[in-house]
């Protein structure tokens, strides 16, 4: 691999505090790898202050927190059904690989735009783990022939060296390839729609800002006619004295023509605030693609709208997010013969698409349908198989359309003797058929 030079001590310090801005690297033609999730031209503080909205960070936690919980694994589709690998290096890797470095890892391509998976290789050349690194660490590059590689940085406090890994030990989940300045890396949401996520943290400075100032009393006194500064000071002092701190609500009783009122800090501009807030989530929750009510968890949602933004959420959002992470799973974990033998690796999103109301309905129709054995059913359902459960079930009422044509009807059972028992008689008008 071609020498390079290292970053100055400023790359350096941005690196090690994993700060979201990331140094710009050149991957010989002008290709910038890792560009910075910069919102400085819109912001007056850092670019991780974008972490600090709860929206933003319950948005984030929608993608990570899901695809950390469902299943995961290796499967083939033939003839005879959908096939489960279960003894091979890269099912044991996704079983033991931790709740943690899959979240890290979803939430890191979500913020940054690119997340980031060392594949540690057993000696046969198999997958024997997978660990997350931090994106700040990892930065994309171009040897001599144009093979991508990947240096990840020391990190001081871990007494880890820095290192070169292979594009193929690497796992690079990329999130967004719209307005990506190189095909090697992926952009963060929060950095296409910078301007949204500015209006959203200027609300909440503002709104912190007005109840930080807010140092006047809950009440307030006046008086007939001018009253010196001394005077006002006694009043101030003996009110606070009388009736604040453990004896408010105490009844108080004024003389010399003063009176008393209160003041609303609730005004017409904490209000306007209140609504800018809520316009600002909104605008959150379309630029990361999960529904308000993920967000917001607004009192007026009803069951079933909360299944069916659920369901949105994980068929338009999630589902293609989970596709991208599954295709770089199987390029990566998966070896050549596995891939042409039809093996791949994906994501089980039926416990978020299939609501539990409409589970046993569900189950209902594709046993007694004869689609899915009673085992089938109880294995989905997580339940242990019974005897004589691994045969299908075939509707009495129903019947091949060749069996009809072609008179072959005794299997089933008539239900009455004056039953029909051959094409040209079930074709007759119904007049002349007896009722049964």
């Amino acid at each position: 691999m071609s020498t390079r030079r290292e970053p100055n001590a400023i790359v350096r310090a941005w690196r090690a505090l994993g700060s979201w801005f990331q140094p710009q690297y050149w991957l010989g033609n002008p290709g910038v790898v890792n560009p910075p999730c910069d919102l400085t031209g819109y912001l007056d503080v850092d670019s991780s202050a974008a972490l600090t909205l709860p929206a933003v960070v319950r948005g984030i936690s929608c993608f990570s927190d899901s695809i950390a919980s469902i299943p995961r694994r290796v499967t083939r589709s033939s003839r005879q059904g959908v096939e489960v690998d279960t003894q091979s290096d890269a099912a044991h890797a996704l079983a033991f690989m931790t709740y943690f470095d899959l979240e890290a890892l979803v939430a890191s391509s979500i913020a940054s735009g690119n997340g980031y998976a060392v594949i540690e290789r057993n000696d046969r050349g198999g997958v024997a783990s997978i660990e997350w690194v931090p994106h700040g660490r990892v930065s994309p590059g171009l040897d001599e022939r144009r093979r991508l590689y990947y240096r990840v940085s020391a990190d001081t406090s871990l007494d880890e060296r820095e290192r070169v890994v292979a594009a193929a030990d690497m796992l690079h989940i990329r999130f967004r390839a719209t307005g990506a300045q190189s095909r090697y890396v992926g952009v963060s949401p929060l950095s296409l729609c910078a301007p949204a996520i500015a209006m959203a943290l200027r609300a909440q400075a503002l709104q912190a800002e007005l109840f930080k100032n807010v140092s006047t009393p809950a009440v307030y006194m006046t008086a007939p006619q001018k009253i010196s500064k001394e005077t006002a000071d006694r009043l101030r002092t003996d009110f606070q004295q009388n009736f604040g701190g453990s004896n408010r609500g105490r009844t108080a009783v004024l003389g010399e023509g003063l009176k008393i009122d209160s003041l609303d800090v609730g005004s017409a501009v904490d209000a306007e605030l209140t609504k800018q807030w809520e316009f600002s989530v909104s605008e959150v929750a379309r630029v990361l693609g999960v529904p308000l009510g993920l967000l917001m968890q607004s009192g007026t949602l009803t069951a079933g709208t909360a299944q069916e933004e659920l369901r949105a959420f994980a068929s338009i959002s999630l589902a293609p997010f989970a596709t991208r992470f599954a295709d770089e799973l199987s390029r990566k974990l998966l070896t050549p013969t596995q891939r042409q033998e039809g093996w791949s690796i994906e994501f089980d999103l039926r416990s978020l698409l299939v609501s539990p109301a409409e589970i046993p309905d569900r189950m209902s129709k594709l046993c007694n349908g004869g689609v899915a054995t009673v085992n089938e059913c109880r294995e989905q359902l997580g339940l242990p198989d019974v005897d004589d459960g691994d045969e299908l079930r075939v509707p009495v009422n129903t019947a091949p359309w060749h069996r009809w044509i072609d008179g072959d009807i005794g299997a089933q059972q008539l239900a009455h003797p004056d039953t029909p028992t051959n094409p040209q008689e079930a074709s007759a008008p119904r007049s002349t058929l007896r009722a049964v």
